[in-house]
């Protein structure tokens, strides 16, 4: 957390490149990293994530999940550098805020708790 999230450019499921910024539009994004795309839906339909609007993408790391039918998009990264970079932070979720900076990074169950005690502070 309090990182600038890695200016990667995704191949999405359809081959178009697209960048991180475009993905989020200005908008809370919640990034996958080689992670069950379930995990992404329940985390998607929190109401923290629904009134804030996130958006969400998964991220392969080794082109598996690219094919797979899902309403959640999985996307390749392009770039060597950036793949051996995100490689660390395989299985797990990072929250990118709209200015690119990370807000929230871990494993499933610890961003469902850390999404939980903001609602109660913020909702």
């Amino acid at each position: 957390m309090g990182r600038i999230f890695p200016r990667a450019t995704l191949t999405l499921s359809d081959g178009t490149p697209r960048s991180i910024d475009e993905i989020s539009r200005s908008k809370f994004v919640l990034v996958g990293i080689g992670v069950d795309v379930q995990w992404l839906r329940t985390l998607m339909i929190h109401p923290l994530a629904r009134q804030h609007r996130w958006r969400e993408i998964a991220i392969s790391l080794d082109g598996s999940e690219a094919g797979a039918k899902t309403e959640i998009e999985v996307a390749r990264i392009v770039g060597e550098d950036v793949k051996r970079t995100l490689s660390d932070y395989q299985g797990k979720l990072l929250l990118a805020r709209p200015d690119g900076y990370v807000a929230l990074a871990g494993d499933h169950r610890s961003i469902a708790g850390d999404m939980d005690a903001l609602w109660r502070s913020f909702g």
